[in-house]
């Protein structure tokens, strides 16, 4: 009898995984298609296909995925989507003078979260508006650079959103 390890891997290959971002989950321990058993934090999932799309992906995707081939199980893996920066309408690219509202979702909380602006060399702290429990609004112009850079970071932890950059036309 052979001895395989099976395990759950993510596409792309992030580093961290975004509120908002799509990712796929493999359960695969050498590219062979299998019947696959997917469970969600202890849960077994109706899914069977041995990959598994996870779409907009928000804190509600937050646990311990596994998956199981020919009674083999994975060893866990863990999702935990950390917060998104977008712009609530259009792109990054903004007409001088203008200015765009960006949204910022957590996955707890707004409590100790703060964001930020880099124009040129000059960084600051911005003002956010809560939406509700865990979606905030910050504005975010220009202020004579051609493009700026914006991010959130919940204070005393390493937790921080993804970065975004407008651009000037």
């Amino acid at each position: 009898m052979s001895v395989f390890f099976l395990s759950v891997s993510l596409l792309p290959k992030f580093q961290q995984v975004y509120a908002g971002d799509d990712v796929t989950l493999i359960c695969n321990h050498k590219k062979e298609i299998k019947p696959t058993k997917w469970f969600i934090n202890g849960t077994r999932q109706s899914h069977q296909n041995y990959s598994m799309l996870l779409t907009t992906v928000t804190p509600k995707n937050n646990g311990k995925y596994q998956c199981d081939q020919s009674g083999q199980m994975s060893d866990p893996f863990n999702i935990t989507p950390h917060a998104q920066l977008s712009p609530s309408i259009g792109g990054a690219v903004m007409t001088k003078g203008d200015g765009r509202n960006l949204v910022l979702q957590v996955d707890d909380d707004l409590k100790d979260w703060a964001c930020f602006a880099l124009r040129k060399e000059s960084g600051f702290r911005l003002g956010h508006t809560p939406y509700s429990k865990n979606r905030a609004v910050v504005f975010a112009e220009f202020k004579g650079a051609e493009r700026a850079t914006f991010w959130c970071k919940k204070n005393g932890t390493t937790l921080r959103s993804n970065a975004l950059t407008l651009k000037m036309t």
